[in-house]
């Protein structure tokens, strides 16, 4: 065992396993009602490019023709697919 706080020579590197790239966005939009009150819409996006993150490596068996390849595997994507939501609401 290393010693508390002491740092291991391993970077990762990805080569195990591709690294996830989600991209998440929102577009909002303010309208005055009254006064001080205002009205606030939102469109927000999750994962919107919809990059999957597969729950299992690569698989390591040699003698199986799909060796280096990374399957779905029974859990399928790890991360959740794109997601879009609608909100609004009111500040006064």
């Amino acid at each position: 065992m290393p010693n508390y706080g002491e740092t291991q020579n391993v970077v990762y590197t990805g080569i195990r396993l591709p690294s996830n790239y989600q991209f998440d966005t929102n577009l909002s939009k303010n309208f005055a009602i009254v006064g001080r009150m205002q009205l606030q819409l939102r469109l927000e996006a999750f994962n919107v490019l919809n990059h999957p993150e597969w729950s299992e490596g690569p698989d390591g068996s040699t003698n199986d023709s799909t060796f280096g390849e990374i399957e779905k595997g029974p859990w399928g994507q790890s991360n959740l697919p794109r997601q879009v939501q609608i909100s609004g609401k009111i500040v006064w």
